[in-house]
């Protein structure tokens, strides 16, 4: 056995055909371009993930707890939970912030135009660090529950498009027992989430002016929402909260919520396996080329190694061995090439997206060092494999004809 890593390790030094040198080249850079694909599209599917969840998240929560008969329209019927049942929604370890939400849909007028919106009214207790990030202008009003407060954060696409900043004034109009009902706000902040669901449509304000105007007393809203730790929390938490809630309301996660978007981004996952792999068999196919060229360039040598006594099996370590060096180096290669364009896009955000489209404007992209594990040690295995197909060819070589031909 040492004896064949150690001629293995002799004849890694090179070629002495041009030809074969160069296809050999050739073979370990297709090899590092699979690897290279293969984590960029593992890299960029986890980074939308990473990006979409995240935006989702800082809207609606972790977790939403809704009345049963509720399908989070503008017109549901009120929640109203005993303390006991919030109490203990929100004791769990995992819970960062519960908060009661309220929507009510309206109208924005400007002297030029006029907007269909959602209130989405939030009260003291709501989670704003999800916010944090997304400020353009201005800032996040304190609301309180005992005073109400006129002042409303919007988004940048509804300021852009009805030409308004902060500070400036808006009046609204909703529909109340059938009659027009007007109330005037201030922008106390713009925000862009680059989400264009929530974008286009919330303008975020006092819960307590969509209790007035849904006549609803003060511990009515239209769902709570529960900020976790962690995402991976999740599940977890909504079975913990459903083992006690009654019959009257139920917790959801958030990726129920909006499920069409999170449909479509496991959507992605298949198109990630589809290409991981085509690529795999491009390796194969890659380490394959790489085996036989070898063989065959060296087909005098296994005469003189096999007329010297090493039997079969110790020949084909020999240059299973070199495909294995020659793959590890292609793998290396396409880890430093994927890591680097990664890094490049991450901080100079090279590849522009169509926000409305992709909800994002740069296509996002999240280094994850299980996945780098993951693909190396596959594709490491893939191409051993691989390469035990041509070293067949070993043994049907005759050492009298090997050495006669040189």
């Amino acid at each position: 056995m040492k004896a064949s890593f150690f001629i293995s390790k002799k004849i890694l030094r090179g070629s002495k055909s041009d030809y074969s040198r160069n296809i050999v080249a050739i073979s370990v850079g297709t090899i590092a371009i699979c690897v290279a694909v293969m984590l960029l599209s593992v890299f960029i599917v986890l980074g939308f993930k990473h990006e979409v969840e995240r935006k989702v998240v800082g809207f609606i929560g972790h977790v939403r707890v809704l009345p049963i008969t509720s399908n989070e329209s503008l017109e549901s019927p009120p929640l109203s939970l005993k303390p006991e049942s919030l109490f203990l929604l929100a004791k769990d370890k995992h819970v960062v912030s519960l908060s009661g939400y309220a929507y009510k849909g309206g109208i924005i007028k400007t002297p030029d135009m006029i907007e269909g919106v959602v209130l989405y009214g939030i009260g003291s207790d709501f989670n704003t660090s999800c916010f944090s990030g997304e400020f353009v202008k201005g800032s996040f009003p304190a609301f309180n529950d005992t005073v109400l407060n006129d002042s409303v954060v919007i988004s940048k696409v509804l300021a852009n498009k009805l030409l308004l900043d902060v500070n400036d004034r808006i009046s609204m109009y909703f529909m109340r027992e059938d009659k027009p009902s007007i109330r005037r706000f201030v922008i106390a902040g713009i925000y862009e989430s680059g989400f264009s669901t929530y974008d286009k449509l919330y303008v975020v304000g006092d819960i307590n002016h969509v209790r007035k105007l849904n006549g609803w007393n003060n511990d009515e809203v239209t769902g709570y929402q529960v900020f976790l730790k962690s995402s991976k929390n999740t599940d977890d938490y909504v079975d913990y909260a459903n083992s006690f809630l009654d019959y009257s309301s139920m917790a959801f996660p958030y990726y129920k919520i909006n499920q069409q978007v999170f449909d479509w981004l496991n959507l992605q996952d298949t198109n990630v396996i589809l290409l991981i792999t085509l690529m795999a068999v491009v390796c194969a196919i890659t380490v394959i080329s790489i085996m036989i060229i070898i063989i065959i360039e060296k087909s005098s040598m296994i005469g003189v190694l096999k007329a010297l006594g090493m039997d079969n099996r110790s020949v084909r370590i020999v240059f299973m061995t070199k495909s294995f060096y020659l793959s590890a180096l292609g793998v290396i290669i396409g880890d430093v090439l994927a890591i680097s364009l990664s890094l490049m896009q991450k901080y100079f955000s090279i590849i522009k997206l169509s926000q409305e489209s992709y909800y994002m404007s740069t296509v996002p992209v999240e280094i994850n060092v299980a996945a780098i594990i993951a693909v190396n040690i596959s594709a490491l295995l893939l191409c051993l494999l691989a390469s035990a197909i041509p070293s067949s060819m070993i043994g049907r070589i005759s050492p009298f004809s090997a050495i006669q031909s040189e």
